[in-house]
């Protein structure tokens, strides 16, 4: 196996890997500071979409409340008068006319029969939107989040560098660190002449500082070309969030569209993104 393995990562939580490779992985991390620290930050982002998916009521759960199926309790009724997602899965259910049953069966049969209705309505639906909305800026602004990345620093041993890589090992130690506006003045003067991962931290930096518009130049550099499946998830993520914080939901959605289907580390945010944006 390679001296690192985080495009490996994505398919090791989601169980994608045989089983020879997933104990390839743990053996690697256990050994690999840097391998191991890339991974419990992948965790953690998991964690956090799955936590997102959690604040909404399961779509089964929505059709059963709505056909009467089951009761419906105080919370979920609360929760569907102040969650416009949900409230909007359940008008599906009302305006879907029931699918016949075709032997008698269990509730759950309906249910399921009802989902796959809505489904097809929602499908049809999609393909009928020539042109989706545009999302209203302030709302994508409200939807950006400021997440600092990892980054792999070997301190000290400047000693004998050439000016370039000087302001790089000073700008990515100062990321590490926290010290974004530090960051930015190092990498900044090499940004052009650069690779893509500097740009990438450049950019970060500045969307940390939130000045959204300088962050997407450079995100937007940094995620031209053909790079790794895990690079362009980190890069597409902050490039979509500087679109947000910008205002732009539209240049957002399209970019989101591409982190989901890379289905790296960040697909399952980039999906409750897309939602929001809706």
């Amino acid at each position: 196996m390679s001296d690192h393995i985080v495009d490996l990562l994505g398919d090791y939580l989601e169980d994608r890997l045989d089983r020879a490779t997933c104990a390839a992985v743990e053996a690697h991390v256990s050994g690999c500071r840097d391998c191991a620290a890339d991974l419990a930050f992948a965790r953690a982002l998991r964690a956090q979409g799955e936590a997102a998916r959690a604040d909404h009521l399961a779509p089964e759960r929505i059709v059963a409340i709505v056909t009467g199926e089951v009761p419906i309790s105080a919370g979920e009724k609360a929760h569907l008068d102040a969650c416009t997602e949900c409230s909007r899965e359940a008008a599906w259910v009302r305006a879907t006319p029931p699918v016949p049953e075709v032997a008698r069966g269990s509730a759950r049969r309906r249910v399921v029969a009802w989902a796959a209705g809505i489904t097809a309505v929602a499908a049809v639906v999609a393909t009928l939107v020539l042109m989706p909305s545009t999302p209203d800026p302030a709302r994508s602004r409200s939807l950006a989040r400021y997440e600092a990345l990892p980054v792999h620093v070997v301190r000290g041993g400047e000693a004998g560098q050439d000016p370039a890589s000087l302001h790089r090992a000073r700008g990515l130690e100062a990321y590490a660190d926290g010290r974004y506006e530090d960051a930015a003045v190092e990498l900044r003067p090499i940004a052009a002449a650069a690779d893509a991962e500097t740009r990438l931290y450049l950019g970060s930096a500045l969307l940390m500082l939130q000045r959204p518009d300088e962050a997407r130049l450079e995100l937007e550099a940094a995620a031209s070309g053909d790079h790794s499946p895990a690079f362009m998830d980190l890069a597409l993520w902050q490039l979509a969030n500087a679109q947000l914080a910008g205002g732009d939901g539209a240049a957002a959605r399209l970019t989101l569209q591409r982190l989901r289907d890379l289905g790296g580390i960040h697909a399952s945010a980039a999906g409750d993104l897309l939602a929001a944006l809706e």
